[in-house]
């Protein structure tokens, strides 16, 4: 990393109290630091020399979306799909919600399915390329 740093160079470097990039220009290389102008408000830096992003890469925390879905956004009567443990996708009509799992009713059977691995099914109906209307040019 030391070796492909120069002073003088136009850089990217993170700042952990403000958890985003921000740019700077080096004015010192130390053996383990070096002393960077942060060219958006005039201070000086010394920092680290891992914390200069040479890459560019994306350093952004994003929060993980939840998987499935919540208690509130499934009804009784309402047809929802999973997955099961074989990888087959499932769908059924939702009898009745309980605190962590919903029961349902696929084919003949019915299915304790945690609200995790629940999706929404868009109900469409199947059509061959020939049943299409055609579009004159």
């Amino acid at each position: 990393m030391q070796q492909r740093v120069l002073i003088g160079q136009e850089v990217q470097w993170f700042n952990s109290r403000e958890n985003r990039l921000r740019r700077g220009k080096l004015l010192e290389k130390r053996q383990r630091t070096v002393l960077l102008l942060d060219t958006e408000d005039g201070r000086r830096w010394e920092l680290d020399y891992f914390c200069i992003n040479l890459e560019g890469v994306d350093v952004q925390v994003r929060e993980q979306r939840p998987r499935g879905l919540g208690r509130n956004e499934v009804a009784i009567g309402q047809t929802l799909g999973y997955i099961d443990r074989n990888g087959n996708e499932r769908s059924g009509a939702v009898l009745r919600r309980n605190q962590k799992t919903v029961t349902m009713q696929v084919g003949d059977k019915q299915w304790l399915v945690s609200y995790e691995f629940l999706h929404h099914v868009l109900d469409g109906e199947a059509r061959s390329a020939r049943d299409l209307p055609t579009i004159a040019p």
